[in-house]
C-alpha cells in the first residue's frame, strides 16, 4: 500500500507494514549525537538493523549514503521545537534530499508538516507527500512545483489517506488551471479539511467553477486563499454564488485579481446581496481589483445593512473603509492609498504582517 516505504531495489532497509510509527521528531543534543553515531555506523550496524524495526534515522541515512550525500538532520532530529512538527521551510534542499526524506517519514508519524520553498520538482514533492501518515493535519507545500500533473496526485493522497487534514496551503505551486481542478474534484467534500491557500497560481475564470463546487460541497471548509490569481468578476461571482447556499465560508482572499476589469456588475450585485441578506462572512480582502467607483457604491449599500463583518481590505480600487467600517468611493479616476502602505505588499516579500506597517517617519498609513 502506499502507507509503506518504497523502497528500489538496491535498498536494504524498509519499514514493515503494521510498524508503529514514531514520533514526529527526535529533539535534543542527545537525539543528535544519536544521529551522527548511527551514521558513522552504520555500516557495521546494516545486519543487527535486520533484526528489528529501522527507526527514521536508519531509513533516512541508508539512502543518504547510497546517494552520497552530507548526511545533514533536516528535520529526523532537530534541537528544539515541537515532536509533531516536521518544519523545513526554506531549506532549499532539492529533490534529492526530499526523495531521501521520504524515506524517514514514513517511519514518522508528525501532525504538522512545512515543506515550503525547498526547490522541489513534482517528483520531489510526491516523494514526501506519499510517505506522509494519516495523522498529518496541516501541509504546506507552497512555492514549490506541483504542477498540474501533481494535482489529481496530491488530491488522491488527500481523499484516500489524510481525512485528518485540516488545513493545506498549495501558495505559488504552478498548480494551473488543469491542476486545480484535478485537485478540486479529488478533495471535494473532504470531511475536515477548513483552510485551502490557492494564491499565486495563475488561476482564471476557467478554474472558478471547480472552486465553486469545492466550497458548496465541503461542509467544513471556513478559509479560503485565491490572492495574485487572475480571476475576473465573472469567475469571482462565481464563487461568491457557492457560498450562498453552505453559509460556511467565514474568511475569503480575493485581492490582487482583476475583479473591477468586467463590464458587467455582476460581482458588485451579488456581494451586495450577500453582505445585505448574510451574515456568515467575518473577514474580506478585495485589494488591488481596479474595482470602479460605480461597483464600489453598489457593495456599499450591501455592507451598510451587514453587522458581522469584522475586517474587509478595499485599497487599489476606487473606495475606501471609513472608521466605521463602511466603503466610501473615491473620486473617478483615483484609488485608495499606495501599494507601499499595503499588508499585501509585505506577503509578495515573503513576509507575514500582524501589525499595521509604519512608514520611515514613523507614521501609519491612512486606514484602507
Amino acid at each position: 500500500s502506499d502507507a509503506d516505504v518504497v523502497i528500489e531495489e538496491d535498498d536494504e532497509l524498509q519499514s514493515p507494514k503494521g510498524a508503529k510509527p514514531e514520533p514526529a521528531t527526535q529533539i535534543g543534543t542527545q537525539a543528535m549525537l544519536t544521529f551522527f553515531t548511527r551514521y558513522k555506523n552504520l555500516n557495521k550496524n546494516t545486519s543487527s538493523m535486520h533484526l528489528k524495526t529501522p527507526s527514521a534515522s536508519d531509513l533516512y541515512l541508508k539512502k543518504i549514503e547510497k546517494m552520497k550525500k552530507i548526511p545533514h538532520p533536516m528535520g529526523i532530529v532537530k534541537w528544539k521545537g515541537m515532536a509533531t512538527e516536521f518544519n523545513l521551510h526554506s531549506y532549499k534542499m532539492g529533490d534529492g534530499y526530499a526523495k531521501a526524506l521520504g524515506k524517514g517519514l514514513n517511519a514518522m508519524a508528525p501532525e504538522i508538516v512545512n515543506i515550503s520553498d525547498n526547490r522541489l520538482s513534482p517528483s520531489g514533492s510526491l516523494a514526501l507527500i506519499k510517505n506522509l501518515k494519516p495523522t498529518i493535519r496541516y501541509l504546506d507545500i507552497s512555492e514549490n512545483s506541483i504542477g498540474k500533473e501533481g494535482g489529481e496526485k496530491l488530491g488522491d493522497f488527500l481523499k484516500q489517506r489524510a481525512i485528518n487534514m485540516r488545513g493545506l496551503n498549495l501558495e505559488n505551486t504552478k498548480l494551473g488551471n488543469l491542476g486545480t481542478i484535478q485537485l478540486c474534484k479529488t478533495i471535494s467534500d473532504h470531511p475536515r479539511l477548513t483552510e485551502l491557500n490557492l494564491a499565486k497560481n495563475r488561476l482564471t475564470d476557467a478554474s472558478s467553477q471547480a472552486i465553486a463546487d469545492l466550497i458548496f460541497d465541503t461542509d467544513g471548509l471556513m478559509s479560503i486563499n485565491l490572492h495574485w490569481n487572475e480571476l475576473t468578476g465573472d469567475g469571482a461571482a462565481k464563487i461568491l454564488n457557492a457560498t450562498i447556499n453552505r453559509c460556511n465560508i467565514r474568511v475569503i482572499d480575493l485581492s490582487w485579481n482583476s475583479i473591477g476589469t468586467t463590464k458587467r456588475k455582476v460581482f458588485a450585485n451579488k456581494l451586495a446581496e450577500i453582505f445585505a441578506t448574510k451574515d456568515y462572512f467575518i473577514h474580506m480582502d478585495l485589494s488591488h481589483n481596479q474595482i470602479k467607483k460605480e461597483d464600489c457604491s453598489i457593495i456599499a449599500q450591501g455592507l451598510a445593512q451587514n453587522h458581522s463583518l469584522w475586517g474587509i481590505h478595499m485599497l487599489g480600487n476606487q473606495g475606501t473603509i471609513d472608521s466605521k467600517g463602511f466603503i466610501c468611493t473615491e473620486q473617478e479616476g483615483q484609488t485608495s492609498s499606495s501599494i507601499s502602505a499595503e499588508h499585501l505588499a509585505h506577503r509578495m516579500n515573503g513576509k507575514r504582517m500582524i501589525f499595521p506597517y509604519k512608514q520611515d517617519n514613523d507614521k501609519n498609513p491612512s486606514a484602507d
